[in-house]
């Protein structure tokens, strides 16, 4: 019989009969191992590897003689390479046993020697003593990777092995050296060098050192049990001093992330596909939390300024409002101290930086199921901290958070209530506010404290938002009169932008304000917030339309434009829409004359292939106003082209892969023809 593929192949010769003289041989020749993966897998093991070598048999019926030489280079398991193995085996007609000598020889390091006895009469009885130099643990990767990656070492010891070839029983010592794993969740690296007791199916773990990426370290108590490879447990107890307990980014988990220090206790227990963490721990120094707002939809609203995220992540939110992260098969129980020493940030843009930055004390439980709903718990209190409160990438200013401010979490992570008021200080004098008749000359010309003030209130999500000014130093009768000057809400949020944007008060009557020499900024930044807010609103008539809105005024070429632009994909994204229109007004003195102009522009890109290579444009553009051709009465120019793109690195893999079509195409016409 023989099995042959290309230059490797496996083949039975010979004959078995009452003569002593036959025999029967099997030989294997550039035998890839990986063949018989797909017929037999033993507890996930995978082989790979080329065999060479004969086995013999004879004397069959009589007193049957058995002997092998094998040969196997580049042996590998779970794709991590052990060496070339050799294999010597021979009959032991007396026990009824195959008699085997093995190793694995990387380089000159034998990491694997096996020397003993196989039982196959005697329901398959195991008898050998197994060695190990330096062998590495990648080759383990698979059985951890539901809690753990990147698993790295080197193991030395050695083991017996009793039981049967179906369930082995392994009992020996082992040294791990230089050993490493990452949790998959908390994507913190630890480190050990230790001894593991195996006893049977338990692998036991006394007073074990595991140490972060920084030094710290912590104590390791417990056991792994098997059902003979199958079925792990985990029974492991963890106590920790000052230890990395987190070290992710968004990324990894956009609920929370950040990195964690703590000093408690963990526990972790049951299966790989079914794990319980429970941690008890208090906070410590260097502990940095995000909790990310901005991933919810509407999050405040108020009369004079909105914060807001266009859509919402449906993988994040059920129908019924629970928050759910990608973490399957581990239930997960945090039971937090948390400290001054751990900085909480509750992140509403991170692309302004509009952040609300705290320490404080608390007692905080969170749980993530095995379905990845996530719960939290706890009251936490602000001792210190500042809000980072930007609008429209124009004003930053950071806020001082009043001490005593409460976060109180129910259950869902962004249903909680909040409590919080963040003071904004700076001096100005009160000329602007009360002009320079109703200022008094020793209080009105001189700088006063005062302070803009944002409280936030109720539901973290969609928090109740009141502005106020006070000046804390002033005396009650200035402090009566800014309170009359400023009476209604038009007025506070008037000044209010006016202090976060230049630091002074502004002209109570509106003439004033506008012929103030800071209203342009004002303006603009009204001009700018308004355009955003509707290009927003218009946005959500249909997700599948983008409208933007542009306000723009020019006091000193007196002109005033509303831009309008729109822009949508048809077909199934096979057409593409772009439309632009701009309306100016001008006035050259106010009262006499005026004049107005609308202009557009349309562009319409239509792909004529499905990969988009081959496109027709076509196009209809206003010009500018300084133009020769505008001048010249021709405002507009249109066009129409076809358009190929395609992308290369050099000009070489551009003509191969020309002409391999080429040849493609001539050898299907010549397949057809005949």
């Amino acid at each position: 019989m023989l099995i042959h593929y290309n230059d490797q192949y496996f083949k039975i010769f010979g004959k078995i009969s009452d003569n002593e003289n036959d025999e029967l041989v099997a030989e294997f020749s550039r035998f890839d191992l990986g063949h018989i993966n797909s017929l037999w897998r033993y507890a996930g093991f995978k082989f790979n590897g080329i065999l060479n070598g004969k086995a013999y048999i004879s004397h069959f019926y009589s007193n049957p003689h058995f002997f092998s030489e094998l040969k196997v280079d580049s042996f590998k398991i779970n794709d991590e390479k052990l060496g070339d193995v050799v294999v010597n085996s021979v009959w032991d007609n007396e026990e009824k046993a195959i008699s085997l000598q093995a190793f694995a020889k990387r380089g000159n390091l034998k990491t694997i020697s096996i020397e003993g006895e196989y039982f196959p009469y005697k329901n398959g009885l195991l008898n050998f003593d197994i060695s190990l130099e330096k062998l590495r643990l990648n080759l383990f990767d698979p059985y951890i990777q539901s809690l753990a990656s990147n698993l790295k070492g080197l193991a030395s010891g050695d083991l017996k092995v009793l039981g049967t070839l179906k369930k082995p029983l392994f009992n020996g010592d082992l040294n791990l050296q230089k050993t490493s794993f990452t949790v998959n969740y908390l994507k913190t690296p630890y480190f050990l060098t230790h001894k593991v007791n195996i006893r049977d199916n338990n692998i036991l773990l006394n007073d074990l050192t595991v140490i972060d990426q920084f030094g710290n370290k912590s104590t390791v108590n417990g056991s792994v049990t098997h059902n003979f490879f199958r079925n792990f447990k985990f029974n492991i107890a963890i106590n920790a001093n000052r230890f990395q307990f987190l070290n992710t980014q968004i990324a990894d988990n956009s609920d929370f992330y950040g990195t964690a220090y703590a000093t408690g206790l963990v526990q972790i227990q049951g299966s790989p596909k079914n794990i319980t963490m429970d941690i008890k721990a208090k906070s410590e120094r260097d502990t940095r939390i995000f909790i990310p707002l901005s991933g919810q939809e509407q999050i405040t609203e108020y009369d004079f300024i909105s914060f807001y995220r266009p859509g919402q992540d449906e993988e994040k939110e059920t129908g019924n409002g629970n928050y759910k992260v990608n973490l399957s098969g581990i239930q997960m129980n945090f039971d937090f101290e948390v400290t001054p020493d751990a900085e909480i940030q509750l992140i509403f843009d991170p692309a302004v930086g509009d952040i609300i930055r705290g320490r404080g004390n608390g007692n905080l439980k969170m749980q993530i199921s095995t379905l990845g709903k996530f719960s939290m718990f706890g009251n936490y209190v602000v001792e210190e901290g500042d809000y980072r409160f930007t609008l429209m990438n124009f004003i930053n200013r950071s806020f001082d958070i009043d001490p005593g401010g409460e976060i109180t979490w129910t259950g869902s992570p962004y249903d909680a209530n909040m409590n919080i008021k963040a003071i904004y200080e700076t001096k100005t004098s009160l000329n602007n506010l009360f002009g320079s008749i109703g200022a008094d000359e020793s209080t009105g010309s001189n700088t006063s404290t005062v302070q803009c003030i944002i409280s936030m209130t109720e539901n973290l999500m969609s928090p109740k938002i009141k502005f106020d000014i006070e000046l804390p130093n002033a005396e009650e009768e200035w402090k009566e009169k800014v309170k009359n000057e400023i009476s209604t809400n038009e007025d506070l949020n008037k000044q209010f932008l006016a202090l976060l944007v230049t630091g002074k008060f502004v002209p109570s009557n509106q003439e004033g304000f506008e012929s103030s020499p800071y209203s342009s900024v004002a303006n603009g930044n009204a001009s700018e917030f308004l355009s955003n807010q509707l290009s927003h609103w218009l946005s959500q008539i249909n997700n599948n339309v983008d409208i933007s809105v542009n306000l723009r005024n020019d006091n000193q070429l007196k002109r005033n434009d509303v831009e309008m632009a729109l822009s949508t994909q048809l077909f199934n994204d096979k057409l593409t829409f772009y439309g632009n229109v701009d309306y100016q007004t001008s006035n050259t003195n106010n009262k006499v004359q005026s004049s107005s102009k609308l202009v557009g522009d349309v562009e319409l890109d239509y792909k004529i292939n499905k990969s988009g290579k081959l496109r027709i444009k076509a196009f209809h553009h206003s010009k500018d106003d300084l133009s020769m051709s505008y001048i010249e009465g021709k405002p507009y120019t249109q066009g129409v082209g076809f358009v190929y793109k395609e992308e290369f690195n050099t000009l070489g893999e551009l003509w191969r892969r020309y002409w391999n079509s080429f040849n493609k195409v001539e050898d299907k016409e010549e397949v057809n023809n005949n």
